[in-house]
């Protein structure tokens, strides 16, 4: 990959509202399971915007049912570290499921992209 290419993918990766990653893919929406605490589907933040943010648009047939039988819940992050998740029925998540959900998530590293970005920069 070419420096242009590398800086590139560095900022849009920068710029991205997708702070987390599951299963090792960046996401910024997710459905959880509210009986153990699994997350069964998530997306990134591009994918919500193409829809217009309607998840009924994105999210599989089987998580829909799912989450307007209210099994499963719909959660986000605006921002790193603020798991939002007051939809529907104005309640937010059990304290039980945001910690499972938080282990199951791994923050992405922008300070260390803005400095690499910074070095490719300079070079």
């Amino acid at each position: 990959m070419d420096r242009k290419t590398l800086i590139k993918k560095i900022v849009i990766s920068f710029e991205s509202k997708d702070f987390y990653t599951w299963k090792g893919k960046k996401f910024w929406i997710g459905a959880v399971n509210l009986l153990d605490g699994n997350i069964e589907e998530a997306y990134p933040y591009n994918k919500a915007k193409d829809h217009d943010f309607h998840h009924s648009m994105y999210f599989s047939p089987n998580a829909l049912e799912k989450i307007n039988e209210e099994e499963w819940a719909i959660f986000w992050f605006n921002k790193p570290g603020k798991l939002e998740s007051l939809w529907r029925s104005g309640k937010g998540l059990p304290t039980d499921i945001t910690c499972k959900i938080k282990k199951q998530i791994k923050p992405i590293k922008k300070a260390i992209l803005k400095k690499v970005l910074a070095k490719l920069k300079k070079i």
